[in-house]
């Protein structure tokens, strides 16, 4: 399994538009310095009143199919 440590930070708004179904998925430079696309409703579970923020792990299986994400 890959795994790849991104920050985030997307306020109420940005968010909204994502969900609204405006965009579909969220680009994210890793640290490591790779482009991740992530499809906004595997960010729903960590939307907060102020929005998505923090330190996250996106963890994909071999074929590049999502496994998990998690906040740090």
């Amino acid at each position: 399994m890959k795994q790849f440590h991104f920050s985030i930070s997307l306020t109420p708004q940005e968010f909204k538009l994502a969900y609204a179904g405006s965009v579909k998925h969220v680009i994210v430079l890793t640290d490591e310095g790779s482009r991740v696309q992530i499809p906004v409703m595997r960010l729903q579970p960590y939307l907060l009143p102020n929005g998505v923020f923090g330190r996250f792990r996106l963890i994909i299986d071999q074929n590049n199919k999502f496994v998990r994400l998690e906040r740090l």
